[in-house]
């Protein structure tokens, strides 16, 4: 069964720093606690307070991670309702600002717009910037995606089992796969292969790297080598 690795870039040479990242990702907020303080939710949480989203609005990325969780444009949500294992609660935008941005060019760098502060944050960046009101007419739907957590992981199924996943940082488990199209872990996501097939389209490959692997290989090759220790 194959399943892959998906991964965030938020740091490369030349190319990506943590100003540019958050132009991509935009940063979020829930219930007036800003991320990573705000409280986390996944597919089993009572979903009561939505995640408030700070961003630029020149483009809207389909799959971006201003948080703890990805968040969908409603297109993508269409072709991942289909599987197993997900659930979806509807985010909202509370500011869009301009401001023009590529990557590689760290121009930010000398910015005298940072509002004053010496060497400040790009969440305190965004923060000075103003909501363009236009750029919310229009605005298609975007959503939370919540998947299931290594907690609930670790209750549903087998302690043993799970802990694999969590721990040995490859799911094993071809239960917890075909039950969980997504799951999270602290380095990423995997992904089951129809779950990479409905959200490859829509992934930026300058801010997302993905790597496939296959439990079937893995199980041969771990046979291989219990014969040859015999």
């Amino acid at each position: 069964m194959r399943y892959y690795e998906l991964k965030l870039i938020d740091w490369r040479e030349g190319r990506i720093d943590a100003f540019i990242a958050a132009m991509f990702h935009g940063i979020a907020s829930r219930h007036g606690a800003e991320y990573p303080h705000n409280e986390f939710y996944d597919r089993d949480s009572n979903l009561q307070f939505p995640l408030d989203i700070e961003r630029n609005g020149i483009a809207i990325p389909d799959v971006s991670k201003p948080a703890e969780n990805l968040v969908v444009a409603e297109k993508v949500v269409r072709r991942l309702r289909v599987l197993p294992g997900l659930a979806f609660f509807k985010a909202r935008y509370i500011k869009l600002f301009h401001y023009s941005w590529k990557i590689g060019d760290f121009r930010h760098w000398k910015l005298d717009s940072y509002g004053g502060l010496e060497e400040p944050t790009p969440e305190q960046f965004i923060e000075t910037m103003r909501d363009v009101p236009a750029y919310h007419r229009n605005l298609h739907p975007y959503y939370e995606l919540l998947t299931i957590s290594p907690p609930s992981l670790r209750k549903r199924y087998a302690f043993r089992e799970s802990k694999r996943v969590v721990k040995a940082s490859r799911p094993f488990s071809q239960t917890i796969l075909e039950e969980n199209s997504i799951l999270d872990s602290d380095n990423g996501y995997y992904l089951t292969e129809a779950a990479f097939e409905a959200m490859a389209p829509f992934l930026d490959p300058d801010f997302y790297e993905w790597t496939m692997h296959d439990t079937d290989a893995s199980a041969e090759m771990r046979t291989r080598r219990r014969r040859r220790s015999r």
